[in-house]
């Protein structure tokens, strides 16, 4: 009977404390939940798709993303507008703007106006993103770390883990990824080095191309027809010559034909010269339009970059 009695004591101190363990968690998960909706004078930090945290430089105000650690730098005060738009007040009590010539971020203002506030979205992830006043999102590049607010979409690297600051206990708000949507983010981030990989090149405009063809028989010029500039070179240099011999050789030598032979020797010199800018401006545009030439050899206008 006493056996009987203490199994079933053991059973209702098991049923309790497995009851208050639950009720911690659901407890825990409340409190997290209502800590991730951005309120006024709360005290937040940003962590990138990189995973570093954002900091504003104090020498500045750089907001940048690459620490490893989260210190003072690393924390700002979110105010709340009724627009719905936030400000972000750094350690150093600067504001942060972004920039719109180049939309980079930066935590040197004293006041709040139009440049000073950002549009929050969040995601299903917990994540969120922030969008400038001139309507585009902020992005922590990978290289370096600068936050910048300069993309027409909203990607991985335009995501932020948010934390919030209570008391001494950091608040993480994101969603815990299963083994299908991490490997869905891995794909996307390596999508969005690629993108910025690819238009990073598209902007490097090569205005002469390289004078050597890939293929030899390609001198991009018509079928049976000769290069003319090396031969106007060479008969620029030869009139140019002739022209300068004929001046300083003494009037003994030529007579009174001096005159006559230098005068067509300068002529010689400026129309050779002449042909050699005007074939030399062919042979270029020739290159030029050949270089965006489709395989039917239709000439396609070059595409302008869209940069995130």
């Amino acid at each position: 009977m006493s056996v009987i009695i203490r199994l079933g004591l053991h059973t209702k101190t098991l049923a309790h404390t497995l009851i208050l363990i639950f009720s911690l968690l659901i407890c825990h998960h409340a409190i997290a939940s209502a800590s991730c909706v951005i309120e006024h004078d709360m005290q937040i930090s940003l962590y990138t798709a990189h995973d570093k945290y954002v900091a504003a430089e104090k020498k500045g105000g750089q907001l940048i993303g690459n620490r490893k650690k989260l210190r003072s730098w690393e924390k700002f005060t979110v105010i709340t507008h009724d627009t719905g738009e936030i400000s972000l007040k750094s350690f150093h009590g600067k504001y942060v703007a972004a920039e719109k010539k180049d939309g980079k971020l930066i935590a040197n203002r004293k006041s709040m106006r139009g440049w000073e506030k950002f549009t929050v979205i969040t995601h299903d992830t917990g994540e969120i993103s922030l969008k400038s006043s001139h309507g585009k999102y902020v992005a922590a590049e990978k290289k370096g770390g600068k936050l910048i607010a300069n993309r027409k979409s909203m990607r991985g690297w335009e995501k932020f883990t948010l934390i919030h600051h209570m008391g001494d206990t950091p608040i993480i708000c994101k969603k815990v990824l299963t083994q299908a949507e991490e490997a869905e983010r891995v794909k996307a981030e390596a999508e969005e080095a690629e993108r910025v990989k690819a238009d990073a090149d598209e902007t490097v405009i090569e205005i002469f191309p390289s004078t050597t063809p890939e293929d030899p028989s390609d001198n991009n010029l018509p079928d049976g027809s000769i290069d003319p500039i090396p031969g106007l070179v060479f008969l620029s240099a030869g009139c140019w010559l002739a022209d300068t011999a004929l001046w300083i050789m003494p009037p003994i030598f030529l007579g009174a034909s001096k005159v006559a032979a230098v005068g067509v020797a300068e002529e010689c010199l400026y129309l050779s010269s002449e042909l050699a800018v005007v074939g030399a401006g062919t042979v270029v545009a020739s290159k030029i339009t050949k270089r965006y030439q489709d395989q039917d050899g239709h000439v396609q206008e070059p595409s302008t970059t869209d940069y995130p």
